[in-house]
């Protein structure tokens, strides 16, 4: 598995590329809990390079194209046996997130002022904004999702009474669509009252923010994460890091990205014609018996020394 950073500096119209970073691993994976493992290698990966660049202070924002935290669907099975590679996965990845923020937190923003900002870049999940938009923001309770430096419109909030059906019956989908036009974004909320069951605990009893955003009338929305919490996080700084984030996103289509996450992928597409080669070379050895993928088997000298992986998007940020 491979991921790649690509550091972008705009200044005065131009956006020269600074020196690039990687990360890779190489290992032996099950079919059962594939896409979990991948997943799981790629927050990994991601937070890797993410500590390199925190260290090399080069980066104002930093753009991690996966999820800051990982979701309770994530835990393995305490008393499933049989999987104790996805098992060690998840006990790594953990550990990774844990110490990066347990490192890094007063050098970041909000704790941090003029420190960087970690961005994470999840799926769509429009689930989550159409749940917030059901709350009675009048009480109490129904606020507790929004960040309190989010500013209502009570008037606007009373032209809403007796919608919630019409709400649930058009799906979450037009519903974000229909409330996100380009340069727009959602008010922030915090995922950690929405779904407080994520992990690792110690970061998310920091705080974790999401809002959607949408760059433009041909992209689509995207789901941004940041951990911390009002009111070290302030509407301004919120506008400001998503306003930023919008501008690097006015292009690429439906699957628009911030610009250096576009290039760093462009720069893993060189990767598909080795893997390529090395799957059909892989195969051949299996079938001349040169390589034995059995568990506990020797694998051929030839065939470990070579690298594999699968091609992820990529976490980057930019400056």
């Amino acid at each position: 598995m491979a991921l790649q950073r690509f550091d972008v500096t705009s200044s005065l119209n131009t956006t020269p590329s600074q020196p690039q970073d990687s990360a890779c691993e190489i290992d032996d994976i099950n079919y059962e809990n594939q896409s979990k493992r991948l997943a799981l290698a790629a927050i990994r990966q991601a937070y890797t390079l993410a500590d390199r660049a925190v260290a090399e202070e080069r980066g104002r924002l930093i753009f991690l194209d996966t999820p800051l935290l990982m979701d309770r669907g994530m835990v393995p099975p305490a008393n499933r046996a049989g999987d104790e590679g996805y098992k060690t996965a998840y006990a790594t990845t953990l550990s990774a997130i844990q110490s990066f923020w347990s490192r890094h937190r007063e050098r970041l923003f909000p704790w941090n002022a003029t420190g960087p900002v970690i961005i994470g870049l999840a799926s769509e999940r429009f689930g989550a904004i159409v749940q917030s938009a059901q709350q009675d923001l009048r009480l109490r309770e129904g606020r507790s999702e929004l960040l309190s430096t989010e500013e209502i419109d009570r008037d606007q909030l009373a032209a809403l009474d007796g919608l919630q059906d019409a709400i649930l019956g058009i799906g979450e989908r037009r519903f974000v669509h229909g409330i996100l036009g380009s340069f727009t974004r959602t008010a922030a909320f915090r995922m950690n009252v929405h779904a407080p069951r994520m992990e690792p605990g110690s970061v998310v009893e920091l705080g974790v923010i999401g809002l959607h955003f949408r760059a433009g009338q041909t992209t689509e929305p995207r789901l941004m994460q940041l951990v911390g919490d009002a009111p070290a996080w302030t509407r301004a700084a919120i506008d400001e890091v998503v306003g930023i984030t919008m501008a690097l996103t006015a292009v690429g289509g439906a699957r628009s990205a911030p610009l250096p996450v576009q290039l760093a992928e462009r720069e893993l597409n060189a990767l598909e014609h080795f893997l390529e080669h090395y799957g059909r070379s892989v195969a051949g050895e299996i079938k001349r018996r040169d390589l034995d993928i059995r568990p506990g088997r020797k694998r051929s000298t030839r065939a470990a020394s070579r690298i594999s992986g699968t091609i992820c998007r990529p976490p980057l940020w930019s400056r």
